[in-house]
């Protein structure tokens, strides 16, 4: 027969404490971190859905700062073809306004301008020669020469090449084309081309997404990557992305869209802005865990808060139970020392219990002798007392009850 774990009170007493402490530090602290994790997790994407829509602010308004460029160069008399072409200080005086146009705008590496059918390409620093500066000074990856020049020359609408390592004069640099007709309303009859540096952009969006890992991509109407701010220049499947949050994101029906997804076995939350810069399109991926660092920080204080608070009141409740105790268990030790059977592993309330029915049954008995010999009693206490065997007030009253005897009055004495 298997015997019973029998705690001592003591234990038992610390046990219920402690789960009265425990219970609902936990519950709270569940109930409690589950709401505000949701919370600042959306809040997190929103701030997050609030930088990308800064961020194609800027972009989009860089952009039509360039275009402006473009049609101010349609009515600067000092840039239409007869001027420019017509003497060499016209050449001159082209290269000057080129200059003045490209310091009003930060994302301008340089500025090209073409005259249809010509043999110059005018910069705002010199004047090349269009076969000699695609032969000697401009290279950039795929880019052939003879697409160059269609471009130059036939383009009707503007048109953004995507962002690609660029030999460029003597320095190799990481470009974006904006190829502009002049005019772009009518038969165009010269070109603009600015060449965009993407450090320029990655140093002004530095300072709204500056998280290590994050990549911002900048695609065209086709979905085509045109531009990519990612350190390890990796471009994703965007049109399943695009599609994955057009059916799950956050806040659909609002710009910009923002979702939770896997992508390249990463948790990744993704954010997509549309209906930029003539059809521009926009799309940010933050590694989740980089996003929610804050929040992760804010758990582990508040975990460890929770934590100094149920070490705290365990230790209260040790220290209380230590002095409230140590009486009690005094109390315990004497009645274990007068059981019968002092190795008897009963609780203590158990014992004490034990004790005191044994003491009511004795007393019981004691009654009951005393009744059956109350006339025996009463002749020896008379007799004690006759005798002056009963020595002090206190013994006199007890035998007297005992005995039987009413003393009070005068009857007696």
């Amino acid at each position: 027969m298997r015997r019973r774990l029998r705690l001592p009170f003591l234990h038992r007493l610390l046990l219920t404490y402690m789960v009265a402490l425990l219970l609902p530090v936990a519950l709270i602290g569940q109930q409690t971190w589950n709401g505000y994790q949701k919370t600042l997790e959306n809040e997190i994407i929103q701030t997050n859905s609030q930088k990308l829509a800064e961020i194609t602010s800027v972009i989009n308004l860089k952009m039509q700062e360039l275009e402006q460029i473009a049609v101010n160069i349609d009515v600067n008399q000092d840039l239409r073809p007869f001027a420019v072409t017509s003497t060499p200080y016209g050449a001159v005086q082209a290269i000057k306004s080129l200059a003045q146009y490209r310091s009003t705008n930060s994302f301008i590496y340089e500025i090209g301008y073409y005259i249809r059918g010509r043999e110059y390409l005018y910069t705002s620093t010199t004047a090349y020669k269009t076969g000699q500066f695609l032969d000697s000074f401009f290279e950039q990856g795929s880019l052939t020469d003879a697409q160059v020049l269609e471009l130059l020359n036939n383009s009707r609408f503007p048109v953004i090449l995507p962002s690609a390592p660029t030999v460029f004069v003597l320095s190799t640099v990481q470009l974006m084309i904006y190829v502009y007709p002049i005019p772009v309303t009518s038969e165009p009859y010269a070109t603009a081309v600015f060449f965009i540096e993407e450090a320029k952009i990655s140093g002004m969006l530095a300072s709204i997404f500056s998280r290590k890992n994050e990549r911002i991509y900048m695609l065209n109407s086709q979905g085509d990557a045109i531009l990519s701010l990612a350190a390890d220049r990796s471009t994703p499947d965007f049109a399943a992305i695009i599609a994955s949050i057009e059916q799950t994101g956050q806040n659909r029906g609002q710009k910009p869209l923002s979702s939770v997804m896997t992508i390249d076995g990463t948790e990744t939350v993704v954010t997509y802005l549309d209906g930029g810069y003539r059809g521009l399109q926009f799309l940010s991926l933050s590694p989740l865990d980089e996003v929610m660092a804050p929040a992760l920080y804010q758990q582990r204080r508040f975990f460890l808060t929770l934590g100094v608070v149920a070490v705290a009141g365990i230790l209260i409740i040790l220290l209380s139970m230590t002095f409230t105790y140590n009486p009690l268990r005094n109390l315990f030790r004497k009645v274990r020392a007068y059981q019968d059977n002092p190795l008897k592993t009963d609780n203590e309330f158990s014992l004490i219990g034990q004790m005191l029915d044994r003491m009511q049954e004795d007393n019981q008995r004691l009654q009951q002798i005393l009744q059956d010999n109350e006339s025996d009693v009463r002749l020896a206490f008379l007799t004690d007392l006759l005798n002056g065997l009963v020595e002090d007030d206190e013994q006199l009253e007890q035998r007297s009850l005992a005995a039987g005897v009413n003393l009070n009055g005068t009857a007696f004495a």
